[in-house]
């Protein structure tokens, strides 16, 4: 009878261990990326992702093709975008150095117009669900940025 209940406590322990890594991949980030490297990587995480009317708010992140001594190794940018209106702005933005020791850059929160073949524009069709397959779904995101410090601080770059 007690072979039983621990039986059943380890089944029940299994089912919930089970559940929380089901949970924990659906909570997951769902980035894109940006297919042509004219920005560099560009990302944007669809799981963020907040609509409300014609505003989008998402996050995206974004890390030079090659990395220079002293700049950000990669950035992560909450954008605000306007899809009828066609205008954009930063309301956060964050720097990673080689240690991913995170500085905060001042934005301003001034909408500006998104000008056609930017970096702002290849988000905003993310966003406001115009693209037209330049945006593929990735993962590792986390693994990428973190391999790329890890290469910034051996003083390598891509």
């Amino acid at each position: 009878m007690r072979i039983t209940y621990q039986v059943k406590q380890i089944a029940l322990a299994a089912v919930g261990a089970a559940f929380l890594v089901q949970t924990a991949g659906a909570l997951a980030s769902d980035w894109s990326t940006y297919t042509p490297r004219k920005f560099g990587y560009l990302f944007a995480d669809k799981q963020e992702l907040v609509k409300n009317g014609e505003t989008v708010k998402f996050w995206s992140a974004q890390a030079p093709a090659y990395i220079e001594p002293g700049t950000p190794v990669y950035t992560k940018d909450a954008y605000v975008v306007d899809c009828r209106q066609h205008t954009f702005k930063v309301v956060q933005s964050t720097q990673y150095d080689a240690s991913e020791q995170p500085t905060d850059v001042p934005v301003s929160m001034q909408s500006r117009e998104i000008e056609p073949d930017s970096k702002e524009d290849a988000l905003s069709q993310f966003a406001c669900g115009t693209d037209k397959g330049a945006w593929i779904p990735v993962t590792a995101v986390a693994e990428f940025f973190h391999e790329r410090a890890k290469n910034a601080k051996q003083g390598l770059s891509y």
